[in-house]
């Protein structure tokens, strides 16, 4: 019998971050044999893709690929402003004053 339960964006979040960080850990301190231990590790690993399917989150590929995209604009915004100046070359303060943040 399937049951409803009702969570938030952030819970969802919590439960993901739980469920991988119990997969982690059974799978580290188990016995290589141990199917007890496999099958929970394949549950908690089941639970995380449910719950990350359910909320859209990304996966950890499309996040580092947002992240990518967005340093890629932060320079081309950079460049445009100010020329070809490498932004690692930028103290913290500049980098606040020329984007406000």
């Amino acid at each position: 019998m399937k049951q409803p339960v009702f969570i938030d964006f952030l819970q969802a979040n919590q439960i993901v971050a739980a469920l991988d960080t119990r997969a982690e850990y059974l799978a580290l301190h188990s016995a290589p044999d141990d199917n007890v231990t496999a099958r929970a590790v394949a549950d908690c690993i089941s639970a995380e893709y449910a719950i990350r399917a359910a909320f859209r989150f990304p996966s950890e590929a499309q996040m580092d690929a947002a992240y990518e995209a967005s340093v890629a604009e932060m320079v081309e915004l950079k460049d445009a402003e100010y020329g070809e100046a490498p932004l690692a070359d930028w103290a913290p303060g500049e980098l606040s004053e020329a984007y406000g943040r």
